[in-house]
């Protein structure tokens, strides 16, 4: 495509020139690819002498540009959109510099200027009717006299002059102190716009202004400066002058910036109908005589010759502009009909010109072919390919026709095998650049008919884009080959004026494009490799024997699998000669190899044409080098053609420490060049578990097919990692047989290592010329059919040299690997240990271990312990080592010792369901470990017989013990009453000397319940309650018995601690609780008043595990319960009640009435119970109030009372009063009708109830039970008999 300016092939868009950006003029890319501007040189320079912003805005305002520049593609997937008007703007961007030019053009004064003032415009144009530099009637024009038009005026509208200006300007600082110098800052940049403002207008291009300011836009300061500006430059507010923030965000930015566009963009179609209507009404006159009557003088030579250009010539020129605006437009439809009447109008201007006519017919030719190749574009957008290669067809018959019209003899013309050359190419390129939804990847050809019964000819089927490439480089390839005549009559694109090495570097160019599209889609195997074998034959001619070698390598494989032998013998000889041209000996003695071993040459030696034993001792190789050594690993595509080789093991399983047979097959495979080969060495490597096996050459042996090696492996270290290799050696001569060539080799060797092995590769080391040859050879992994060879020897009386085997097959899928499985070990671990453990616990259990070997052996146990639900590690340790491995020198046969070990087990979340107590008592394990944790125990014993230090035995257990909490605590808080009298209020004691109130004293009784949940018995040691005063509360512990406080606790740090000693009390996992009772005290601080006191509890045990008999117990272990945070009340009124222990008979209250609730009559004591309960109620104001209280004794349908039914009470600040009554037990209804038959020591029954009433707060006070016989609830209380 380098053959015509690049304005003639690519898309078109719309111009948008940036100035204010850079001092220098780039046209912007989206690819980030900027290309310089070329000034023109009778251009005027755009009229800016503000200088370029220097904000750190600009960066991203032009990278914002860039991305939405399209400048210089030749397909852009975009016009189509932008046609159906699916896409917002479409345009090419170029960034003014000071250098950036515009076109002349004529001009048009507007108002009165100074002489100074005048521009080059008007220079060039003095009158305002001279023709344009890009005329034909312009004698200095390169068109003059009769040229059609050329790029010069398409590069004026995409190159030059815009359609639209956006102008940046940074507005100075305001000077708030001077506003004369502000207004004059102002006025010098309304000048400055303006003069711009006036050039763009006389080529009727719109300018936008974009004022950069450093201070917001809501401003009123710049508000008023903008709008200053605007009157003077005349420019409207929304498309004319317009504000940028100098601080927006990308974002602001970005959308800022793609209003820019959108607003250029639809101006353009403006700009550009404005410039075809000029050209329609040119067009419209008689375009010869318009244009010579402008012509000053009467010079009849000049006006000769403006009438050279026909009529039919300005038609082409002016049918030509109107294509080249409905493309700048983006207006497809109109754009592709443009096109082709143009097409159509020049085709018929080459009847009035002929070749002789030089410059005049090959700027028709070029602008011809320009034009086919926008008309087979516009019809890809359209997605219409069938019309497009029509098209092009077409455009080569039209040319072949005006050829022969203008009698041009010689298809084979260098011109026109080079324009023919051309002509596939940009048809190529442009089908390349499609979409693949347009031009499919899939197929090489693609069918264009459009109907079912429609008969597709060859012109109907589309090619592939590198089937193109390939007809350009066949064409032009025939120059090269002298097969076309260099004397021709056509001027146009003359191949005879190019080098070979021009014609040589373009045919390469064109196999690089073809390679590079047969490689899309679907990929062309058999195209790429004829591909490639063209470009490695070009690169030889052209002698490039390093890309020769390249290419020769990459298309061997191909010919060598469809076995095209003549193309194989071809590309050996030059693959061989490149190689020696480059001098890469490694490379070439690869290629020799593979000639020598190749199955497929067996078909066609005779045919080869190779000396290989010449070419190899005639090689220049370095004798001094020092790399003399070739290795070709197993992924090498030449290793499996010399030999073919089989490695079996004769069994798949084997324990550990025994031998194993096995056998190397060697076969070898080679052509008729090759008559013998000898060995250096053969390797056996295997992946882990055998050690390599070396066998070496040996000339005194004798050459025998079966080589029985069993008894013949020595293994010995060498290298230099001193590495166990076994040694052996063999006569390794292959001789060429048609038949007994294969060769046994017997191996057996023992394997300490436990776990799958395989072989891995064979190594053949051989001297070839004057190189060594490493060949490594991949060992096939599964076997064909499920069996595999075993070579056995004929009988000696038959053949004393063994050359021939009898082949057995044995059943087996992968024969190249075994397993080698641990020994089966005879010791026994069991472990003593409870069927669950406790969180926080440490244990001290036994594992018990039984030798039931022969012999003594040296023991290594060790163990993992790991919590399940985390996976953390339990820290484990023997008793007898201290650490987590045990190990026993000396353990004697068929004994049994027993070994200690500590396990800490780890605390679990007090809110893990430890429930299954019933289930870890029966030794099962938890049904849900995400519900109980557990340990999972992983021993792990490896030891020695004393007859074989070096096989290890190995041994595992593994055991899953649950975790538990071992104790289920309840801690109970209840009311007690202190009996003891309340200090009075209006005595003046120690206690109140620091605070105008009484010490009031409140007592309570703190139950801690526990049960076991564990497995096995436990004994509990002690118990331990803490009480915590926090802030300025205080508490007492007080003695149970005599309910004193005197040195029964503990006191430091404000941290109460009684312990008891539990004397080994036994508990065991059978529901049963084991309770007791602690009493304190609790008051405010001496100081202070406080309405509650709040206090943490903290309850412990110390335990152990109850242990066998004549044994120690185990570890004592600590359990702390959660904390209990209490808040009690300390001056909240209440009512507490308790009953005496002692009951007194019914007979002292025979004569009594007692009021019953059922009848509402007297009843005589017969009806009552013999026993009588006392209570005592106290009720308490430990407050500053005098307060009072209704007190009523509401009847129970269960009990009589004695005592006050209903009374008033006052109590005093800090006093309480003391109410007592006796209840007496009424019959219940099942024993008035059947007699007592109850036992009433279960039951518990509803007392009287006692309403206490505050008459001021009106509120009732609760009723608290201080008894452990009495028990309440909201309402009311109970009693149990």
């Amino acid at each position: 495509m380098d053959n015509y300016p690049i304005e003639l092939i690519t898309h078109l868009h719309p111009l948008l020139v940036v100035s204010g950006l850079t001092d220098e003029s780039h046209h912007l890319s989206s690819t980030g690819d900027s290309t310089p501007f070329t000034p023109n040189s009778c251009g005027e320079v755009l009229s800016r002498s503000y200088p370029a912003l220097n904000l750190p805005i600009k960066q991203n305002v032009r990278k914002l540009f860039e991305e939405r520049s399209h400048t210089d593609k030749l397909w852009d997937e975009l016009a189509f959109k932008a046609s159906r008007r699916s896409v917002n703007h479409l345009l090419s961007i170029t960034t003014a510099g000071n250098d950036y030019t515009l076109s002349a053009a004529k001009s048009h004064i507007l108002e009165p200027r100074a002489h100074s003032m005048v521009t080059t415009a008007e220079a060039a144009y003095p009158t305002g009717d001279q023709f344009s530099p890009l005329s034909p009637l312009n004698p200095s024009s390169s068109l003059y006299p009769n040229n059609l038009i050329n790029s010069e005026w398409i590069s004026k509208y995409s190159r030059f002059n815009p359609a639209t200006v956006v102008s940046f300007y940074e507005l100075e600082k305001s000077w708030l102190e001077d506003s004369t110098k502000t207004e004059l800052l102002d006025e010098n940049l309304g000048k400055d716009i303006n003069s711009l403002r006036i050039q763009l207008q006389n080529r009727n291009i719109r300018l936008i202004v974009i004022i950069v300011a450093e201070v917001a836009s809501n401003s009123l300061h710049i508000n008023e400066r903008l709008s200053f500006l605007r009157k003077l430059t005349t420019l409207s507010p929304k498309t004319g002058l317009l504000l940028c923030p100098q601080l927006s965000n990308l974002i602001e930015l970005e959308t800022f910036i793609e209003n820019i566009c959108q607003m250029a963009y639809s101006q353009s179609v403006e700009f550009y109908n404005n410039i075809s209507k000029r050209v329609r009404r040119k067009m419209s006159k008689n375009p010869t005589m318009s244009l010579v009557s402008k012509i000053p003088g009467e010079d009849s030579n000049i006006k000769k010759s403006m009438n050279s250009l026909s009529p039919l010539g300005w038609t082409v020129r002016y049918e030509y502009k109107l294509a080249v605006l409905n493309e700048l437009k983006q207006d497809i439809d109109s754009c592709v009909k443009s096109y082709e009447t143009v097409y159509e109008t020049l085709v018929e201007y080459f009847d009035e010109i002929t070749p002789n006519e030089k410059a005049c017919w090959i700027q028709a030719r070029a602008l011809l072919d320009s034009i086919a190749f926008k008309i087979y574009k516009m019809y890809l957008y359209l997605s219409h390919p069938n019309v497009a290669y029509k098209k092009f067809n077409t455009h080569l018959k039209v040319m072949s026709d005006i050829k022969k019209s203008k009698g041009i003899s010689g298809v084979s013309s260098n011109s026109n095998l080079f324009w023919t050359s051309v002509q596939y190419q940009t048809i190529a390129l442009i089908l390349d650049s499609s979409p693949e939804s347009i031009v499919p990847l899939n197929q090489s050809f693609y069918g264009l008919g459009g109907f079912e019964d429609t008969i597709l000819t060859p012109m109907d089927y589309l090619p592939r884009p590198g089937f193109l490439y390939l007809k350009s480089y066949e064409t032009l390839k025939n120059i090269i080959l002298e097969k076309s005549n260099p004397v021709t009559d056509d001027p146009y694109l003359n191949g005879s004026l190019l080098s070979l090495e021009a014609i040589s570097n373009r045919c390469i160019s064109l196999l690089h494009f073809s390679h590079s599209n047969f490689t899309k889609g679907s990929k062309q195997n058999r195209n790429l490799a004829y591909v490639e074998l063209e470009l490695a034959n070009t690169y030889f001619e052209a002698q490039d024997f390093a890309n020769a070698l390249s290419y020769y390598r990459s298309c061997i494989d191909f010919y060598i699998k469809e076995k095209w032998n003549p193309v194989l013998d071809h590309i050996f000889n030059k693959l061989l000669e490149c190689a020696k041209k480059v001098g890469n000996a490694d490379l070439y003695i690869k290629y020799v190899l593979r000639c020598y071993g190749s199955k497929f040459y067996h078909e066609f030696s005779d045919k080869l044409n190779l000396n290989i034993q010449s070419l190899i001792e005639n090689f220049p190789m370095n004798e001094n080098a020092t790399d003399k050594v070739i290795e070709i690993d197993e992924l090498d595509p030449y290793v499996d053609n010399i030999f073919s080789c089989r490695y079996n093991f004769k069994i798949m399983t084997c324990p550990v420490g025994t031998g194993v047979s096995s056998q190397l097959l060697v076969e070898p495979n080679f052509s008729s060049h090759l008559r013998d080969l000898t060995l250096s060495s053969i390797e056996v490597i295997y992946d882990e578990g055998f050690a390599p096996i070396k066998i070496l050459h040996d000339e005194s042996l004798p050459c025998t097919n079966f080589n029985d090696l069993e008894g013949h492996l020595k293994l010995q270290k060498c290298g230099e990692d001193d590495s166990s290799v076994y040694l052996s050696s063999a006569n390794l001569k292959f001789e060429n047989k048609q038949s007994n060539g294969l060769k046994a080799f017997q191996l057996k060797q023992t394997t300490k290592i436990i776990g799958e092995s395989s072989c891995q590769k064979i190594i053949f080391t051989f001297k070839f010329g004057r190189k060594d040859i490493v060949m490594s050879l991949r060992v096939p992994k599964f076997n064909p059919g499920g069996v595999f060879d075993w070579a056995m020897p004929l009988s000696a009386s038959i053949n004393s040299q063994c050359n021939h085997l009898v082949i057995k097959q044995i059943r087996s899928f992968n024969s190249a690997g075994m397993k080698v499985l641990p020994r089966p070990a005879r010791i026994k671990t069991t472990l003593q240990i409870p069927p669950s453990v406790c969180s926080g616990e440490t244990i001290i259990a036994q594992a018990t271990i039984e030798n039931g070997e022969d012999g003594a052996i040296s023991l290594k146990v060790g163990a993992k312990l790991k919590r399940s639900d985390t996976g953390e590690e339990i820290p484990f340790s023997w008793c007898l080592s201290n650490s987590h491995i045990l190990e026993v020198e000396s353990f004697e046969a068929k004994s049994t010792n027993i070994f200690d070990f500590k396990v800490i087990v780890p605390p679990i979340a007090e809110s893990t369901n430890s429930s299954a107590s019933d289930a870890n008592s029966e030794g099962m394990s938890p049904s849900s470990s995400l519900i109980i944790p557990s340990i999972a125990f992983e021993f792990l014993s490896k030891y020695y017989l004393e007859s074989d230090n070096e096989t290890a035995i190995t041994d595992g257990m593994s055991v899953t013990i649950p975790i538990v909490k071992p104790f289920e605590v309840s801690l109970l808080v209840e009311p007690r009453a202190n009996k003891k009298s309340w200090p009075s209020t209006f005595i003046s004691t120690q206690d109140t000397n620091h605070c105008h109130t009484p010490l009031i004293l409140r007592r309570w009784m703190l139950e801690a319940r526990i049960s076991f949940v564990g497995s096995s018995d436990i004994k509990i040691i002690e118990e331990t309650l803490h009480l915590d005063e926090i802030e300025d509360a205080r508490c007492w512990f007080v003695d149970m018995d005599n309910e004193s406080r005197e040195a029964i606790s503990s006191d430091q740090n404000r941290v109460k601690t009684m312990t008891e000693i539990a004397n080994n009390a036994l508990l065991r996992n059978d529901g049963k609780y084991r309770s007791k009772e602690y009493l304190f005290d609790t008051s405010r601080a001496k100081n202070t008043d406080s309405r509650s006191v709040p206090i943490e509890a903290r309850y412990s045990v110390r335990w152990c595990r109850k242990a066998p008999e004549n044994k120690a117990d185990s570890i004592i272990n600590e359990f702390a319960a959660p904390i209990l945070r209490l808040n009690l009340p300390l001056i909240e009124p209440r009512v507490i009640c308790f009953s005496d222990n002692d009951l007194r008979t019914g007979s002292d209250f025979a004569k009594l009435s007692i009021q019953n609730q059922e009848n509402g009559q007297n009843q005589n004591i017969h009806n009552l119970l013999g026993s009588v309960k006392p209570l005592t109620y106290y009720i308490e104001n430990p407050t500053h109030h005098i307060l009072t209280f209704s007190v009523t004794m509401i009847p129970s349908e269960y009990f009589a009372f004695q005592g006050p039914q209903q009374t008033s009470i006052r109590l005093l600040p800090f006093t309480r009063f003391e109410l007592k009554y006796d209840v007496y037990l009424l019959l219940d209804p099942v024993e008035r009708k059947n007699g007592p038959q109850l036992d009433r020591k279960s039951t518990w029954y509803r007392l009287p109830h006692l309403r206490v009433y505050d008459t001021f707060y009106q509120k009732t006070l609760s009723l608290l039970s201080a008894d452990r016989t009495l028990r309440s609830d909201k309402k009311n209380l109970f009693l149990k008999f």
